[in-house]
């Protein structure tokens, strides 16, 4: 677990710092400078983006991080890894490139309204644009977290990037952007984190796109064929499970809706930020592992690792549910209507995290191709649900569609690992941390708003919070890899 606590510190610092720089956006900037259309708009182009990147890079984000270990040898340049998942990429890219050519009039009339057509008319090509920057950078992101790098991808992804849309939102207040013009570099600047991502290989020495072919024997193709294969639809599915609702609102309703959605949408995916950071480490050692056969590794990373994320998306959810109020009165009380949202989505993350890694490991064992047929159904649920609560209830509709999906697959999940494996990630820890949550909740609850100024209430709730819940922890030692990773600070020495 030592590569987990190093890398998982590393990885923190940049998400908790682009934590912050996402907070000032998406909560002070956006809403008072560019208003919840355009960021609606931002927020349904990037996730639009994002399906297609998925479906465009045919199944080669995971098949990479899946196959890498066979390769695994710098001396021979991994055998031109990062060459070939380049190049499969890129030929899905221009495939689904020309798609986006030719059925332009159909995709546009999917999404046209009133409210929406002068941005699908006059940025559609944004999109195109958008999509060869995701796969590029997609890319890289999955070489650099096979090669146990992804603290340096949340670097990019969680701190560069909120950097430039800070940068950006403050230019066009400043008077010097237009709103087509701010839309072309939010989407640009992707280009900066491909960029980037190239400096570090390169300096790391990993940069090694001439391919060894003979290392790619046909049975190994055809075998990392059919594996991709299934990991483009259930990618693709993953990504219509989490953010179908920021692609239907628009289309049902307005992206001045999806704009309010979307704000506190960012505001509960900090509840998931420690779990995706920690997947992002505990991927290339679950593969390794199954390599190994080391299923005893697989369970002890499974349980550990859970814990740790469940406890910290748990106070992240307590302070959010607390803060509701004082959030409205710091964006605006046009927004109150969004809270039942925050709500309904703490909890469905919530869900995903006390359920741990289930998906990667099913993912990356023998039995991976169940993960496809979970995810077909869960996004035809996940699309019948959004379309039929968003008509009736608008956008907390969505809201409680996706995490109803959310729960329903986890279920799932969590009953085929064990039917196959006899693996849970559940402990008597677990249910020691989600009953300090309630306590702790309750005695925040007792404190009444200081009439003072909401900030000032904001500030002393959310500190009885942390400081209540992490007593809770380390006394009760729920976490012991919180007490242990204490013990070894410096001054404790």
């Amino acid at each position: 677990m030592g590569v987990i606590q190093r890398q998982g510190l590393k990885a923190g610092i940049w998400m908790y710092a682009g934590v912050l720089l996402g907070f000032l956006n998406g909560i002070l900037l956006y809403p008072r400078i560019l208003g919840p259309e355009v960021y609606g708009f931002v927020q349904w182009l990037f996730p639009t983006a994002a399906v297609l990147a998925t479906l465009a890079s045919l199944g080669m984000r995971s098949g990479l991080i899946r196959y890498f270990p066979f390769y695994r040898d710098k001396e021979k340049s991994h055998s031109g890894f990062l060459g070939f998942s380049l190049l499969v990429a890129h030929i899905g890219l221009l495939v689904m490139l020309l798609i986006l050519w030719g059925g332009k009039d159909h995709f546009i009339e999917w999404f046209r309204s009133d409210n929406n057509e002068k941005y699908l008319l006059s940025s559609y090509w944004l999109l195109p644009l958008l999509l060869t920057l995701s796969v590029s950078f997609d890319i890289l992101v999955a070489y650099l977290t096979a090669l146990l790098r992804p603290s340096i991808t949340l670097f990019f992804k969680d701190l560069v990037a909120r950097v430039i849309t800070t940068a950006l939102i403050v230019w066009f207040y400043f008077g010097g952007l237009t709103v087509d013009q701010f839309l072309l570099l939010i989407v640009l600047k992707q280009g900066v984190l491909v960029l980037g991502a190239y400096v570090y290989l390169k300096r790391m020495g990993e940069w090694h796109l001439k391919i060894n072919w003979p290392a790619y024997p046909t049975e190994r193709l055809r075998e990392m064929g059919s594996y991709n294969l299934f990991n483009v639809l259930s990618g693709v599915g993953n990504q219509l499970i989490n953010r179908i609702d920021s692609i239907m609102i628009p289309a049902i309703l307005s992206f001045e809706a999806n704009g309010v959605y979307s704000i506190f949408y960012f505001i509960t995916t900090i509840i998931i930020m420690p779990y995706e950071a920690v997947r992002q480490i505990v991927t290339p050692l679950i593969a390794q592992a199954w390599k190994d056969n080391d299923q005893v590794q697989i369970q002890d990373i499974y349980k550990r690792s859970t814990r740790g994320a469940f406890a910290i998306a748990l106070l992240i959810f307590i302070g959010i549910v607390a803060n509701l109020d004082n959030a409205v009165l710091l964006i605006g009380p046009e927004f109150a209507g969004g809270t039942t949202v925050a709500i309904w989505l703490g909890i469905g993350q919530l869900i995903h995290c006390v359920n741990g890694y289930n998906v990667t490991i099913l993912n990356l064992s023998d039995h991976f191709r169940w993960d496809l047929v979970v995810k077909i159904f869960a996004v035809v649920l996940n699309a019948l649900a959004n379309y039929l609560l968003i008509t009736k209830m608008g956008i907390t509709g969505a809201a409680i569609a996706t995490a109803s999906t959310i729960m329903l697959t986890n279920v799932i999940y969590q009953g085929l690992i064990w039917r196959y494996y006899k693996m849970h990630p559940f402990s008597w820890e677990i249910l020691g941390i989600l009953l300090l949550g309630i306590v702790v909740f309750g005695a925040q609850a007792q404190l009444a708003s200081i009439s003072y100024h909401f900030l000032v209430d904001l500030v002393v709730r959310s500190l009885l919070i942390v400081v209540l819940f992490g007593l809770g922890i380390l006394g009760f030692k729920l976490v012991p890899e919180a007490r242990d990773m204490l013990d070894k600070l410096p001054w404790r020495k």
